[in-house]
């Protein structure tokens, strides 16, 4: 795990040194909190753990955790609803959202909670390849580095922490 969180930071490293903003990396970090948050309290409290209860209260501690900054630095008049927004809104709500959340739980149920865990650090992986395929963004050195550290650090927490040798 100590292999794919390394991999996951040096995939960060040269977008937060570029010019990131830090509020905007705070508020990111705040909302994975949240979400982490929401999934711990709907285990805690027996609230339920089918599929719709726990996006339901991801969705739900997320906003309230970042309705604040919303209302701080964005004003309602900015949004103009386009075909773009549309479908990003679809997209975040379908794909990242439910089948996301589908995708862990199934990962949950097959191979275990460590072993699931490990595919998170994937996302910075998938999040630099989205970025330069549909934006143009620039892949460099780092990201090649960090996703090869990813998949061996995934690679060892499958295997149970050992690379064994074949024969």
């Amino acid at each position: 795990m100590v292999l794919c969180f390394g991999g996951a930071g040096f995939i960060m490293l040269d977008r937060l040194g570029g010019g990131g903003d830090p509020l905007g990396i705070f508020i990111c970090m705040l909302s994975v909190m949240s979400l982490a948050a929401a999934t711990l309290i709907a285990r805690l409290a027996n609230l339920g753990t089918g599929l719709f209860m726990v996006v339901g209260l991801q969705q739900l501690f997320g906003g309230l955790a970042l309705a604040p900054f919303a209302l701080a630095t964005e004003s309602f008049g900015e949004v103009t609803v386009t075909a773009s927004l549309v479908v990003c809104f679809i997209y975040m709500t379908l794909v990242a959202g439910l089948f996301a959340t589908f995708l862990w739980f199934s990962l949950l149920r097959r191979i275990g909670t460590q072993q699931a865990s490990a595919y998170h650090f994937l996302n910075p992986a998938f999040g630099v390849a989205i970025a330069w395929a549909l934006l143009g963004e620039h892949l460099g050195i780092n990201d090649l580095i960090g996703v090869a550290v990813v998949a061996i650090g995934i690679l060892m927490v499958q295997r149970g922490g050992t690379v064994r040798r074949p024969g």
